[in-house]
């Protein structure tokens, strides 16, 4: 079992996800290790999220995956033209960049 929620989601501190919490162990790390990157500047994009799992490996592999300060970084503000659409970079920052999902995948297979 895998949950994934920004750092800062008030989801883990509703009663109902106690249980979750209980059966599970939680890693913190950020996207920006994985390859997250702003469309235009390419820069770095720090969007820190935590992963509740019953798979202690899957937490060893994420909670290392912390930001390494080795890359500058863009603010996550403002709006981004992605494929001739605008959108907040935010909205840009909630989908999955495909370095972690590579990694997930393969951690689980």
């Amino acid at each position: 079992f895998h949950l994934e929620q920004p750092n800062g989601s008030t989801m883990p501190q509703l009663p109902v996800f106690k249980s979750i919490q209980d059966a599970t162990e939680r890693a913190s790390f950020d996207m920006c290790m994985f390859g997250l990157k702003h469309p235009l500047s390419r820069k770095a994009l720090r969007k820190s999220s935590q992963v509740f799992s019953t798979d202690p490996a899957m937490v060893k592999k994420l909670q290392a995956s912390r930001c390494d300060h080795r890359h500058v970084h863009q603010v996550i503000e403002g709006s981004v033209n992605v494929n001739g659409h605008r959108m907040a970079l935010t909205r840009f920052c909630a989908s999955y960049c495909s370095g972690f999902v590579q990694k997930v995948v393969k951690w689980m297979v």
